[in-house]
């Protein structure tokens, strides 16, 4: 981890919808809480996030955003099908306005053929904050507290005050690098 020698401008950047229900974008303050593929803990504004291999749900480089699952709440973890929280196949992911990730399930009526199809909402979108976010340290895209930013507070995006998790949107400028002084 290296420390940045500046200070980071964490103001809002420009939201814009996307065709990917997956993606997601932060409204207010907050970042994304992510478990890295070592199993370490690091935080991002960027919420370009996919179904990798079909498994977990990631970003390009392997670093799942953490979820609460609604069935078993305050257990924090990335979402993937192979555990044994979500036992149903779901299919067409997607994050609504509040930061909740819901699947799909299609089953076939074995007499008639018929196709019903139910939205279930799986899991909350989890955001941390911190009392001087402008004072994280990282290293590219990726952020860990530092002595001066001060430990994060993790809840969900539903009790953030005044921040929201958009599904399908991207923030245009992450944290932004450096303002000098």
């Amino acid at each position: 981890r290296s420390e940045l020698p500046t200070t980071l401008n964490v103001e809002q950047g420009q939201i814009f919808r996307t065709t990917t229900a997956t993606h997601m974008a932060i409204q207010g303050d907050g970042f994304f809480v992510l478990r890295r593929p070592d199993g370490s803990t690091a935080y991002s504004r960027g919420g370009i996030f996919a179904l990798r291999d079909g498994h977990t749900l990631a970003d390009k480089d392997g670093n799942m955003p953490l979820f609460v699952p609604l069935e078993t709440p305050g257990s924090a973890q990335p979402y993937s099908p192979q555990t044994n929280l979500y036992r149903e196949q779901y299919n067409r992911l997607h994050v609504d306005d509040k930061g909740t990730l819901s699947g799909m399930i299609v089953q076939t009526d074995p007499v008639t053929g018929q196709e019903f199809r139910q939205v279930v909402p799986l899991a909350v979108t989890v955001v941390a904050t911190f009392p001087s976010p402008q004072h994280l340290s990282g290293d590219g895209l990726l952020l860990w507290p530092s002595a001066a930013s001060g430990e994060p507070r993790q809840a969900t995006a539903l009790e953030v005050k005044d921040t929201k998790v958009l599904g399908g949107h991207l923030e245009l400028s992450n944290v932004d690098f450096m303002t000098i002084g």
